[in-house]
């Protein structure tokens, strides 16, 4: 009898214990730096753990995070800080620091446009502090800052302030613009016409013409990418390829009525970012480090303006060429000479009115004078229900910024200074914003539902909505993925 009760004791406890075991098994993973929770800036970066226990991470999370500096040349990836240097192949198990071959215990993943990498074996290879706490799921990071920076001196000294009316004048040419290159420049308007990219099935891209008046559709172009639209006279300029495999892009033109597409250059695989200015593309070559490079509309008086690597996205206001080169915002006249840091940079710029608006990574928004003399960090702040930072998306047109807030489902409309902050537009429930561009007076945002394993986009809908209160946003179409 007591053998009887002694075993059913043994299994009331066991059952009792299963359920707690579940609840630990199912807490998502975390990684905190410095006693702050990490925040990802999308769901396809976030850092995940494999079944033999190892966490990766981004080697964007390493270059914000570690303050080092990544460089990529096809699959190869430099990680460099003031003494250390890391050469690491995507999906070795081996890398070099400093020349010498270390062994890893897990390979990198490459999960384009990521590349993920050993969290403990890096961090630690920094010279920096890991504990896991597999109690809570947890990697604690403390990351001690070196006294000394490469990184040179941001100005202290003001620039001659702007005349109200150069700015007005600056923001009407190029600060639609500069907000659409923060989305990849998907939509657009020549103040006739908008222009509009949907992305097909098949692996394509369509370009359209609609006229707002009319309220006919006209069909362009279909190729293999189109984006980065920018308009000079009757032409359409924007960044496509018809390969795939490339690792960045070529520069082509069509007539704004879909006739005489053809390339600006020969050279091919040449970029990923374009700007167009009174007669120049200004562009990030892929091919010489990404550094920036100017050249004529017929692929002329080829000029470098920058020999800062890893220039990506690029902005222009007055005189000035601004980009983000390493994490880092620059700006250098248009001829190349008096290249200024600005600040650090974020995942997305947009120069308007005498300002940079700089948000992405940490999900605010922080702004810095044009001559990086006044930097205002996290003017504009949203928070979800668990107190992390929640703004993705953004947007700017005339006073207003307009911005994605996931928590809420919602596309924020807010002045310029963070004040009068009111709904725009509310989402079908589960689906999330990915880019707003704007024409004209008009907004294009293109809005996903990412049900997929892995979280992968299966349904892609795009919307546009006249930028006045009270209008109903319209579906121009919606595909599954």
């Amino acid at each position: 009898m007591k053998k009887m009760l002694a075993a059913v004791l043994c299994c009331t406890l066991l059952l009792l214990c299963i359920p707690a075991w579940g609840a630990a098994a199912d807490l998502p993973l975390r990684v905190v730096v410095n006693g702050d929770k990490v925040s990802f800036p999308e769901k396809a970066a976030e850092a995940f753990r494999e079944a033999d226990g190892t966490v990766y991470v981004t080697t964007d999370f390493l270059q914000k995070y570690l303050s080092v500096t990544v460089t990529q040349t096809e699959d190869t990836y430099i990680i460099k800080d003031t003494t250390r240097t890391v050469k690491l192949i995507a999906g070795e198990s081996y890398y070099e620091m400093n020349g010498k071959r270390q062994e890893l215990t897990a390979p990198s993943i490459k999960r384009p446009p990521y590349l993920f990498v050993p969290l403990q074996t890096f961090w630690q290879a920094f010279g920096q502090k890991y504990e896991w706490d597999a109690a809570v799921e947890t990697s604690y990071l403390t990351f001690e800052k070196a006294t000394e920076s490469e990184a040179p001196a941001v100005p202290k000294t003001p620039e001659p302030s702007v005349a109200p009316a150069d700015a007005a004048k600056w923001d009407s040419k190029y600060a639609e613009a500069n907000g659409n290159m923060a989305n990849w420049g998907n939509a657009a308007s020549d103040g006739k016409y908008h222009y509009y990219v949907k992305a097909e099935n098949n692996n394509t891209d369509t370009l359209f013409r609609y006229d707002t008046q009319t309220r006919k559709t006209k069909k362009l172009l279909n190729t293999k990418s189109i984006y980065n639209l920018m308009f000079v006279d009757d032409w359409i300029y924007y960044l496509g390829t018809t390969n795939y495999r490339n690792d960045a892009y070529d520069i082509y033109k069509i007539k704004k009525d879909g006739t005489n597409k053809s390339k600006v250059t020969n050279m091919t695989n040449l970029t990923r970012f374009m700007y167009i200015d009174n007669g120049w593309i200004y562009f990030s070559y892929w091919n010489k480090d990404n550094n920036l490079y100017k050249m004529k509309l017929n692929g002329t008086s080829l000029t470098r303006l920058s020999s800062q690597p890893g220039v990506s996205r690029i902005n222009i206001w007055g005189d000035w060429v601004f980009f983000e080169g390493e994490r880092q915002l620059f700006k250098v006249n248009k001829d190349g000479k008096n290249e200024k840091l600005i600040s650090p940079a974020e995942r997305y710029f947009i120069t308007a009115g005498g300002k940079i608006y700089l948000g992405g990574f940490d999900g605010d928004l922080s702004k810095v004078s044009t001559d990086g003399t006044s930097f205002e960090q996290s003017f504009l702040v949203a928070e979800d229900a668990y107190g992390m930072p929640d703004i993705t998306a953004v947007n700017m047109r005339g006073e207003y910024i307009y911005y994605y807030e996931k928590d809420d489902n919602r596309i924020i409309r807010v002045n310029r200074n963070g004040t009068g902050k009111s709904s725009f537009v509310t989402l079908l429930t589960d689906y999330s914003v990915n880019t707003i561009n704007i024409a004209g007076n008009w907004m294009y945002y293109d809005a996903v539902l990412a049900n997929g394993p892995g979280g992968r986009i299966t349904q892609r809908n795009l919307y546009r909505i006249e930028l006045k209160s009270g209008n109903k946003p319209e579906l121009i179409y919606s595909i599954r993925v």
